[in-house]
């Protein structure tokens, strides 16, 4: 069934805030968590349920791992809504993905080497003297990061890798900034733990 205009205006307008997030407008995500994050964490406590691990699983976790595919390749996803299904079925889609796929995608070259700036940007910022880091503890790193819950995975990615400022970053994860520097800084103790 054709929509109507009113609805087609809005639809134009909901592809346009996608585009602006896939360029980290931090209105633009403002406005996108606003609309569609407490559907988000509806739905994936719904099909947590659903799968039968509810009492395990945190929806923050999957809403989490969503906002990372999200902003993968530099917000490629983002850029190919094209407003003809709602975003709100769009987006579901992409919370079966998450929390029923579960298969990991290989990751592309072009992943592996914004992973691996991401890795260098956070041992930088752990040791600004700049200690020769050996590749193979960069390789180790990344798969430690790899290994850690989807939320912490993805406060990396949004510091590290994506060069966010903390301030949009915790937006992003429903965090206050401060909630943000603790997450970040029990993954590094973490890491650095689990590298010793």
């Amino acid at each position: 069934m054709p929509l109507g205009k009113e609805a087609r205006v809005r639809r134009r307008d909901e592809v346009a805030l996608f585009a602006r997030c896939a360029g980290n407008d931090p209105d633009a995500w403002e406005r996108f968590l606003a609309l569609y994050r407490p559907a988000l964490l509806r739905l994936v406590a719904w099909m947590h349920a659903r799968a039968g691990d509810g009492r395990r699983a945190d929806p923050e976790e999957g809403v989490s791992e969503i906002l990372a595919r999200l902003l993968q390749d530099g917000g490629a996803k983002l850029r190919a809504y094209d407003g003809r299904a709602s975003p709100e079925t769009w987006l579901g889609m992409i919370a079966l993905t998450v929390v029923y796929g579960g298969a990991r995608r290989r990751r592309t070259e072009t992943d592996r080497r914004a992973e691996a700036a991401a890795v260098r940007r956070m041992v930088e910022e752990e040791d600004p003297a700049g200690s020769a880091v050996r590749t193979e503890e960069i390789e180790r790193l990344r798969e430690e990061v790899r290994s850690l819950p989807p939320r912490q995975r993805l406060a990396i990615r949004l510091v590290y890798e994506k060069g966010l400022d903390r301030a949009s970053a915790a937006r992003l994860l429903g965090a206050s900034g401060q909630a943000l520097a603790d997450l970040l800084y029990r993954s590094r103790v973490q890491l650095r733990e689990r590298l010793e």
